[in-house]
């Protein structure tokens, strides 16, 4: 779906061996023993063996927000995670390993708020300029800055099934390979069958809708994807967590980006920007 633009920035990652398993930027280091722990890791591991253009930045501190100790506040981090100043990092990776050749690790990374082309013109594809309107984009904004509490309306779900079918050429001839698909989108109600045919199945494009439908559809994703989002904070965060903030200067910009501990293993349960930055464990 790039035509919407509307994502919750995300990353593939890729190992050496299959083996082995990845630590975040956080975890690679000394071990998690108090809430700075991860602070301390990321500022040491923030150099160009780990992060190809990390000189690019400049890693300001860090610092204690708050502890989530009521509900109040546990919605409002849960609406604040899913909201429009979500930031994240648009990841490049390049990854190599040979049994005869020594292998290599490279990321390289560039700030970017989820929703931006929402806010910036600039940034839109010609889709996107024929979609958004100054009068829509109004719209879509304000759906997106909605103040949302999905525990006094749970959300509808709506569980799907896709079978996709490949041909397999082998020594024996050509042979068919069923691969099935399940999935559960969560709405504040019924999913169309545009957001069907269009997100899901993928059967049509969002080319294929009158304006009318596809402005509808725009907005009922941004929607779900917000539900979506703060279903998966529902299952990471607790109340007593812990907030922090990581502030960080880009080409002489800076951004601030929160971070979400547990107040139980004290690691990094909840950040769009850098936990998603992930190494092997030999990485070095």
């Amino acid at each position: 779906m790039k035509y919407f633009a509307l994502f919750i920035l995300m990353f593939i990652l890729i190992n050496k061996a299959s083996c082995q398993e990845n630590r975040s930027i956080y975890e690679l280091g000394d071990s998690i023993e108090t809430f700075d722990s991860n602070f301390t890791n990321l500022f040491k591991n923030w150099n160009p063996t780990n992060i190809s253009n990390s000189e690019d930045f400049k890693l300001l501190d860090y610092s204690y927000v708050e502890v989530i100790d009521d509900s109040i506040k546990y919605r409002y981090y849960r609406n604040l995670f899913s909201g429009s100043n979500v930031l994240g990092l648009n990841t490049e990776i390049r990854s190599y390993s040979s049994y005869k050749k020594p292998g290599y690790y490279k990321i390289s990374v560039a700030p970017s708020y989820a929703h931006e082309e929402i806010y910036d013109s600039r940034a839109y594809l010609e889709i996107n300029k024929y979609l958004f309107s100054d009068s829509f984009r109004i719209k879509a904004i304000h759906t997106l800055e909605l103040f949302l509490n999905i525990d006094s309306v749970p959300p509808y779900n709506f569980t799907y099934k896709i079978d996709q079918f490949d041909t397999i050429r082998s020594s024996n001839g050509y042979s068919i390979l069923k691969k099935e698909t399940k999935g559960t989108v969560a709405s504040i109600d019924t999913v169309s069958q545009n957001y069907i045919d269009v997100v899901i199945t993928m059967k049509r494009n969002i080319k294929d809708l009158t304006l009318n439908e596809a402005r509808n559809l725009v907005l009922e994703n941004i929607l779900i994807e917000k539900i979506s989002q703060q279903l998966d904070y529902n299952k990471k965060v607790k109340i007593g967590d812990v907030v922090y903030k990581v502030n960080f200067e880009y080409f002489l910009k800076t951004y601030s980006d929160y971070v979400i501990c547990s107040s139980l293993s004290k690691k990094v349960v909840l950040d769009n920007c850098f936990k998603h930055l992930l190494f092997p464990n030999d990485n070095k």
